[in-house]
C-alpha cells in the first residue's frame, strides 16, 4: 500500500546527531578564533545550542507532507491561524490544559538567562523586548509558510502563543538581570573588602 504522506521530525537519535555536529562546529570556531574558553563557558555554549535545537523541534516539527491531494481535509486559510487575543488561553485553562499555557511561557524563558550568563551582562529592556518579538514572529511566520506550502495545518499560528512566548521571555530577562546584578555587586564588595584588608 502506497503511503499517504510523510512526516519529517527530529527523532531522539537524529536530535543527538544534530546537537553534536553543531557543538563540534561551534567549538572548532572558538578554537580557531582563539577565544577564551573554560568549562563553564563551553557548558553554556552547549546548553544554548541544545536549547535552540529544542525550540526548533518544538515549534516547527514535525512537518507532514501529503503525497496525494484530498488525503487531508481541505482547510480554509483561517484554519491556519488564530488572531483573537486570549481565546486559546481561556479555552486551554477552561479545559485544564495548563501544559499548553505554561509550555508557551517556558519556551523563551531560558533565552535571556543563557545570553546573560554567556555575555556576563543582559541586554537593555528595549533590546530584550525587540529580540523576543523578532524571534516569536519568525517562528510564527515560518509555521504559516510551512502550512501554506504543505496545505496542512502542521502548527496553528496563534496570537496567544506570541503573547505567552514574549511574556515568558521577559520573566527570564528580569530574573537574569537580578541574578547578574546581585552577583556583580557581591563580587565587587568582596574585591573592595580584600583591598581594604590588604
Amino acid at each position: 500500500m502506497q503511503p499517504l504522506g510523510i512526516s519529517y521530525d527530529l527523532t531522539p537519535p537524529l536530535f543527538l546527531i544534530v546537537f553534536i555536529v553543531i557543538c563540534g562546529i561551534t567549538f572548532l570556531y572558538l578554537h580557531f578564533k582563539k577565544k577564551k574558553k573554560n568549562f563553564k563557558k563551553l557548558f553554556l555554549f552547549g546548553a544554548t545550542i541544545f536549547y535552540v535545537v529544542s525550540v526548533i523541534k518544538l515549534t516547527l516539527l514535525p512537518i507532514t507532507v501529503s503525497f496525494k491531494e484530498g488525503v487531508f481535509p481541505d482547510l480554509a486559510s483561517s484554519d491556519f491561524y488564530n488572531l483573537v487575543p486570549f481565546q486559546t488561553i481561556s479555552q486551554a485553562l477552561s479545559y485544564g490544559n495548563y501544559v499548553q499555557v505554561f509550555g508557551n511561557i517556558a519556551l523563551l524563558f531560558p533565552l535571556h538567562i543563557l545570553l546573560g550568563l554567556l555575555r556576563g551582562k543582559v541586554l537593555s529592556f528595549f533590546k530584550s523586548l525587540l529580540l523576543l518579538i523578532v524571534i516569536t514572529l519568525t517562528i510564527e511566520l515560518t509555521q504559516l509558510i510551512i502550512n501554506l506550502a504543505t496545505g496542512i495545518a502542521n502548527k496553528v499560528i496563534d496570537i496567544d502563543d506570541f503573547i505567552l512566548n514574549v511574556f515568558g521571555g521577559l520573566v527570564g530577562w528580569f530574573l537574569s538581570k537580578a541574578y547578574i546584578k546581585f552577583f556583580t555587586n557581591k563580587e565587587s564588595s568582596q574585591e573592595n573588602l580584600q583591598r581594604a584588608t590588604s
